[in-house]
């Protein structure tokens, strides 16, 4: 009985996570139309070589202009625009779209521009956005009415944010006891969507891990290719973005 007991305690707390992780109400989903992805972030890990190299340290980055524009996040925002697009038929404003938006570039100077409030990136991790697009912090500080008056402005039913997490697993076997082997990225994507009153979320997802990939880059005591490593991370949340979308489905 105690067994039984246990087991479907730890089934229980399984299924409590799930939810926790990801709540999504599908009829409003499917009335959205046309949506912008309003905020954007990308959180890299750096290899531990690479602080040989960069102004690295252990610490927390605290401060301001934390996020940083890059060719490769803004890839992986453009390719997320065209994924859900597909998927769900939705008309995507881009980040064009959003530059254009006296409204959202009012909001974007106000909120990117000079020194600016924000929780530090995690130690040894470097934070890098889309030209011209927000990060998610301050779309999610907004308040419902401010959302809302965003939405209008923007001419769409839904604002989303989305924020990836890129982590590196070690590969190599043998190598590894020489300090040597793989760095596969790893990415883990959390997504928000705000209906156009700009209250609750009605779809958030928390915990869209994706596998790492296949192949990864070589390294030797952490030395290796950065740019290796970003071009393979857009690889990465390409599975992460898949993941999102097959626990949408499933409704895990």
């Amino acid at each position: 009985m105690k067994k039984l007991t246990s087991i479907l305690l730890v089934a229980l707390a399984f299924v409590f996570n799930a939810c926790a992780t990801l709540q999504v109400d599908k009829p409003a989903v499917s009335a959205v139309k046309k949506i912008a992805i309003v905020g954007f972030s990308v959180e890299q890990k750096e290899p531990e070589g690479w602080k040989f190299g960069s102004s690295q340290n252990d610490l927390p980055n605290w401060g301001a202009g934390l996020v940083q524009a890059a060719p490769h996040a803004s890839s992986i925002y453009a390719n997320v625009g065209k994924t859900l697009a597909k998927k769900f038929r939705w008309q995507v404003l881009g980040a064009d779209g959003l530059r254009k938006n006296a409204s959202y570039s009012k909001l974007f100077d106000e909120k990117m521009k000079g020194w600016q409030s924000r929780p530090p990136t995690a130690s040894g991790y470097k934070a890098y956005g889309a030209d011209g697009v927000m990060d998610p912090w301050p779309i999610e500080r907004l308040s419902p009415e401010e959302r809302k008056a965003l939405a209008k402005s923007l001419g769409v039913q839904a604002l989303a944010v989305a924020r990836v997490k890129v982590e590196l697993e070690k590969g190599g076997g043998l190598e590894r006891l020489v300090g040597a082997g793989e760095l596969k990225p790893k990415a883990t994507m959390q997504f928000t969507l705000y209906a156009k009153d700009g209250g609750d979320p009605i779809w958030q997802d928390l915990q869209a891990v994706g596998p790492a990939v296949e192949k990864g880059t070589q390294h030797v005591l952490g030395i290796t290719s950065f740019e290796s490593l970003l071009s393979q991370s857009v690889e990465a949340v390409n599975k992460s973005l898949s993941k999102l979308l097959a626990r949408y489905d499933k409704g895990e």
